[in-house]
């Protein structure tokens, strides 16, 4: 497959491997080059995220999350400082190897420095994220100890003005390596919203400290490779690469696992391509054949877990078809797995009549739920009734 364009009369032809022939003779061939001006910087700070507060959260503890996973220190959590009623800022430490004064001149004043490009351990890969801070505020504070040298650095913009930065000190001291960065924005719930969003995925959750006191991470339902958590930003699904979070296509919709939870499904760092603002997924045919089969895959593997999962939970007691059925609003397709068992005799008709003389369902309930419930799932739809209800003593 080639596409084709033509410059001074030069055809350029680019092949699917990104790999350009020229076929002519070129009278002279320069880069193209980029212009880092105000304007520039603004679009792709300012312009670059949609989600802000959410840019900030996830581009810094990507970062924290790296300079763990570089120190060997992927079981240690990172802390986050959040502003309380009464006012502070936002403030995230890790405890990695730091950063000298010419690597944070480097990294941090440098649009599109890096050096997590060459290796899938690591989430960031566009030199971009240090400065995400600037997309909710002017100016921002970075501290970090490395071989004993502490180096605070600011890094200001006035706006319509490229950014500069202000070393501060470079002083000995025994303080622990790490990078503490603060971002002088007292939004409670802004940055609480963002964490929830943001952050749910990751392994080890960073310690919080001020903030409103309101738990922010929610447990998870792990059922095979399928992943449940509570609905997050009305978003139905996810796919996690590594422990970022990006939605899910609108166009995979029909291929996942629905229910009133967000379903996540999940893959390796560099699996899919992702654009610089780290908000959503290129939809390009590689990436959308892949997670094709990544959920196809994913699914197979939960329904075989669900199905061992029912099985193991259910003694043929009441108390056990009692406690699957609260099981069995949350788990899509538990309810078919469960209704198999009654249409397979497994559960005894004498639990039937318990289920009447308890309260827990009318003669009439339980003829819906033997006939349209249970054989309407698509795997039992053809089966024919083994209960003759009608014939159930009700008291």
């Amino acid at each position: 497959k080639y596409s084709c364009s033509y410059a001074n009369f030069i055809m350029f032809i680019e092949n699917t491997n990104g790999q350009v022939e020229v076929l002519g003779k070129a009278v002279e061939q320069q880069e193209m080059k980029i212009k880092i001006d105000p304007k520039a910087f603004s679009m792709m700070i300012d312009g670059l995220y949609q989600d802000k507060f959410g840019a900030v959260v996830q581009e810094l503890s990507s970062n924290a999350y790296d300079a763990h996973i570089e120190a060997g220190k992927a079981e240690i959590p990172f802390t986050i400082t959040l502003p309380t009623e009464f006012g502070g800022k936002f403030i995230i430490s890790d405890q990695g190897n730091g950063l000298t004064k010419a690597q944070l001149i480097k990294f941090f004043g440098t649009l599109f420095e890096t050096n997590k490009d060459k290796s899938n351990k690591f989430l960031g890969a566009y030199g971009l994220g240090c400065k995400s801070p600037f997309a909710v505020v002017n100016e921002f504070s970075v501290a970090s100890v490395r071989d004993g040298i502490k180096t605070v650095i600011i890094f200001a913009r006035e706006i319509g003005d490229t950014p500069t930065f202000f070393i501060l000190s470079e002083t000995k001291t025994d303080e622990p390596t790490g990078t503490t960065i603060t971002v002088d924005n007292d939004s409670v719930e802004s940055w609480e919203a963002a964490i929830e969003k943001k952050l749910q995925f990751f392994p080890v959750k960073p310690n919080i400290i001020g903030g409103s006191g309101k738990e922010l991470f929610f447990d998870h339902m792990k059922i095979g490779d399928v992943t449940f958590l509570p609905r997050i930003g009305g978003r139905q699904a996810f796919i996690a690469m590594g422990p970022v979070m990006y939605p899910m296509p609108e166009e995979l919709n029909a291929e996942i696992i629905t229910s009133n939870n967000s379903t996540v499904y999940s893959c390796d760092i560099g699996d899919i391509k992702v654009p610089p603002d780290r908000e959503r997924i290129y939809t390009t045919e590689q990436n959308i054949s892949f997670l094709r089969k990544l959920i196809k895959t994913q699914n197979d593997s939960y329904r075989k877990e669900l199905n061992r999962v029912i099985l193991d939970k259910y003694d043929g007691t009441f108390d056990s078809y009692t406690k699957l059925k609260t099981l069995c609003l949350d788990l899509p397709g538990a309810y078919d797995i469960l209704s198999a068992q009654l249409t397979q005799n497994i559960i005894p008709e004498e639990m039937m009549q318990q289920l009447i003389e308890c309260g827990m369902m009318s003669h009439n309930s339980l003829t819906h739920l033997l006939t349209n419930v249970f054989y309407s799932s698509e795997v039992f739809k053809n089966n024919v009734p083994r209960y003759n209800t009608s014939s159930m003593k009700i008291n």
